[in-house]
């Protein structure tokens, strides 16, 4: 598993969601499987149309490459969460590479590159400084980003509002 599959595995838990992350599916007659999906989270609510289901594949494959890899693994969400009527995927790719915060829509996927990500993240954090209500411990990765906004005003992640 890559950094950004971890992260992005994190933020989604951290976010209540069900997360599984390099889930094999599709199980071959000869052994091994026939592809992995990076990371699957599922929300629930209880109206129906408030749940959401997001795929994230990670990779610096340009989109329309990791198109199929979407295409292929929709029949694979029940073996991801089996029992479950699953809403329509939100799909996702995460590029980790580029400077500056960019998202944009091709093909029905989502593409983000890190700072994007980093940004997103960095939204979802507790409003207060660490002293007053610091993530949980159980989620290493975000804390860390929570961490460094309150240490350091000006860093990579942005600043920080007053």
């Amino acid at each position: 598993m890559n950094f950004l599959e971890e992260l992005v595995a994190e933020w989604f838990a951290y976010l209540g969601y069900h997360v599984r992350r390099n889930v094999q599916v599709g199980p071959r007659d000869g052994g091994g499987y026939s592809r992995e999906l990076d990371v699957v989270a599922l929300k629930l609510d209880r109206k129906p149309e408030q749940c959401e289901l997001v795929h994230v594949e990670t990779s610096n494959a340009k989109p329309p490459d990791i198109a199929a890899r979407f295409e292929s693994a929709a029949r694979y969400y029940g073996e991801a969460f089996p029992n479950v009527d699953l809403p329509v995927p939100t799909l996702r790719l995460i590029v980790g590479v580029g400077g500056k915060p960019k998202s944009e829509t091709v093909n029905g996927i989502e593409v983000w590159n890190l700072a994007h990500l980093l940004n997103e993240i960095t939204s979802t954090l507790p409003k207060e400084d660490w002293d007053r209500r610091a993530v949980p411990q159980t989620y290493p990765l975000i804390r860390l980003m929570q961490a460094i906004r309150d240490c350091r005003p000006e860093s990579l992640l942005g600043r920080r509002t007053e």
